[in-house]
C-alpha cells in the first residue's frame, strides 16, 4: 500500500507536468480546427502539422506549402506519470530526452530509448523507433499501450489493442503522421537504475559477431544488446540495468574531450572483452554526440572539423 510520504512525494513530483484539463482545452481546440477544415477543404488538398522542433526528415517543407496548417506545437509535455502501474502519459511533442528526466525522478525508464535527445515521442511512435533493447521489447511504439487520437473524420478517439480502433492501434507505427493526429501517449516503463554495466566482446569476423548476438537475445539476461562494425573488428555490447561498481572502470562520455561512444570502442577493440559502467542516462544517449560516428564526417571547405577537439570544445 502507498505510504503518505510516497503520495506526498508524487504530489509535489505532478506539480512539475501539466495537468489533464489543460491538455483537454488544447486538444479540444485542435479538434475544432480541423472540424473546421474538413467541412470546408476540397478533395485534392491535405492537412498537415506544424511544430517548433527539430526536424529529421530529409524531405524538404515545400510539399506542405499548398496544405492547411494545423499547430501542434503545444503538445510538448508530460502529462502524468502512474509509478505504481509504471506507466507515463505524454503528448507526441516530448522529446525522449524530457521522458526520461521525468520519469527518471520516480525511478523509472522507458522501455526502449532511442539514442538521440531531440526525437520526439509521437515521431519515435510513427517513425518506427528503436534501439538495442528492442530485441526485449521490440519497437519503440511497441511500448506504447494506448493512443489519443483525431482521425480524418475530425473525430477525437483512443485507440488500444482491444478496443474498436486495434487496427488503428496497431497500423499507426510508421504511418508518418499520414493516419491520425496523434495528441496523447500512453507508455509503458521499468525500473531504473543509476548504471549500466557493459560488456564488449570483439570478434575477428561479422558472422562470428552476429552467431554470438543470436545467442545472447535468445538467454534474454542483459537489458540492452548492440553490435557495431569497424573495419578490422566487430563489436557486440551488452548493457545491464546496475548499481555503482567501485571494482569497475567507470567511463565518462560528459567532458568536451571525451571520445564518441563508438570512438572509445574502437579504441577498445585491441583486447578480446572488456567490461566497464557508465551512468544510465550518458548510455542511453551515448550516440547522441557525434551522431553515432557521422560526426566525423563534418567538414567546412574541405577541411574535416568533426574530429578536431578545438571544433569540438567550442561547440560542446
Amino acid at each position: 500500500i502507498p505510504s503518505i510520504y510516497d503520495k506526498t512525494c508524487s504530489f509535489f513530483k505532478s506539480l512539475r507536468t501539466i495537468n489533464r484539463e489543460v491538455h483537454d482545452e488544447r486538444v479540444n481546440q485542435i479538434t475544432l480546427e480541423i472540424n473546421e477544415i474538413v467541412k470546408t477543404k476540397p478533395k485534392n488538398k491535405y492537412i498537415s502539422l506544424c511544430r517548433d522542433k527539430v526536424n529529421y526528415t530529409m524531405n524538404h517543407g515545400e510539399y506542405k506549402s499548398d496544405t492547411f496548417k494545423i499547430d501542434v506545437s503545444s503538445l510538448n509535455n508530460v502529462i502524468h506519470i502512474d509509478p505504481y502501474e509504471k506507466v507515463v502519459y505524454c503528448e507526441p511533442g516530448v522529446t525522449i530526452e524530457k521522458l526520461c528526466k521525468a520519469t527518471i525522478e520516480y525511478n523509472l525508464l522507458p522501455q526502449v530509448v532511442p539514442e538521440l535527445k531531440n526525437l520526439s515521442v509521437g515521431g519515435l511512435i510513427q517513425g518506427t523507433g528503436l534501439e538495442s533493447s528492442s530485441f526485449k521489447y521490440g519497437q519503440f511504439n511497441d511500448s506504447c499501450s494506448e493512443y489519443e487520437l483525431i482521425i480524418g473524420t475530425g473525430k477525437h478517439i483512443v485507440a488500444n489493442a482491444e478496443n474498436e480502433y486495434s487496427d488503428l492501434f496497431h497500423g499507426i507505427s510508421g504511418s508518418f503522421g499520414t493516419l491520425s493526429v496523434m495528441t496523447l501517449v500512453k507508455i509503458n516503463l521499468i525500473q531504473y537504475f543509476p548504471k549500466v554495466t557493459m560488456k564488449y566482446t570483439f570478434f575477428d569476423t561479422v558472422y562470428a559477431a552476429n552467431n554470438f548476438m543470436h545467442s545472447l537475445c535468445k538467454e534474454g539476461d542483459q537489458n540492452y544488446i548492440e553490435g557495431i562494425v569497424f573495419k578490422n573488428k566487430t563489436a557486440i555490447i551488452t548493457g545491464k540495468l546496475d548499481e555503482h561498481n567501485e571494482l569497475l572502470p567507470q567511463l565518462d562520455l560528459q567532458p568536451w574531450s571525451a571520445p564518441w561512444f563508438a570512438e572509445n570502442c574502437e579504441n577498445l577493440s585491441k583486447n578480446k572483452t572488456w567490461t566497464e559502467q557508465i551512468g544510465t542516462m550518458q548510455y542511453i544517449f551515448r550516440h547522441d554526440r557525434g551522431a553515432f560516428w557521422t560526426g566525423q564526417y563534418a567538414r567546412w571547405k574541405n577541411i574535416n572539423i568533426g574530429k578536431n577537439k578545438l571544433i569540438r570544445k567550442i561547440l560542446y
